[in-house]
């Protein structure tokens, strides 16, 4: 497992599971999972993350419907 945030070792798992519970911006995900609040290189790699996980769970509830 190579960490998104490398600070705080915070995975790639460990954001999309803050966006599956509940976590909806980057601030949102930092305050769960400290990613981003030490140094803030990570932040464009967190973001793209939470970005992606957010699509994933609306494609998800998109196809729940059908």
């Amino acid at each position: 497992m190579i960490p998104i945030c490398d600070c705080h070792q915070v995975s790639a798992a460990r954001i999309d599971a803050a966006v599956e519970a509940g976590a909806r911006t980057v601030g949102d995900v930092a305050r769960r999972t400290g990613a981003t609040t030490h140094c803030g290189r990570c932040r464009p790699r967190v973001a793209r993350r939470v970005r992606n996980a957010r699509l994933r769970l609306w494609w998800r509830a998109l196809f729940a419907r059908g």
